[in-house]
């Protein structure tokens, strides 16, 4: 095997340039790993804080049910329940014949207005009220 003269040795124009380019792209390459790493060790914090938000999410969900739970009904919502209850009452003794009572009811429920009806809520708590004490 006969070697080919030409290829023994390369020239390099300028070694300490190339010398100088290389170092300079290694030293590029460990501050892209380096800025990779960080942004890797935020992403991980990141899922850590986005996990621990949802548990507190769920969290307050429940807390605000049971929030929920405990105090008491709107008024307007009491209303309107006892109302429907009234409904069903007038149905019931009448079986869909309409009575002079709950002509009445509608005539005062309608002549009444919403400020006055909610007092009339609030003086039949009152008055559950004073029977429980």
């Amino acid at each position: 095997m006969a070697e080919d003269p030409q290829y023994k040795y390369v020239m390099i124009n300028n070694p300490v340039d190339l010398r100088r380019n290389a170092l300079f792209t290694s030293k590029l390459i460990i501050q892209q790993m380096m800025s990779y790493e960080k942004i890797k060790i935020l992403r991980e914090e990141k899922k850590k804080l986005v996990q621990e938000l949802s548990t507190l999410s769920v969290e307050m969900v429940e807390i605000y049910n049971k929030l929920m739970e405990l105090l008491p009904k709107p008024l307007v919502d009491v209303v309107e329940k006892e109302k429907i209850i009234e409904e069903r009452a007038t149905r019931r003794t009448t079986k869909g014949k309409k009575s002079e009572k709950k002509h009445q009811i509608e005539e005062t429920n309608t002549k009444k207005s919403k400020i006055e009806r909610l007092y009339d809520v609030l003086k039949q708590l009152d008055e559950k009220l004073e029977k429980l004490q």
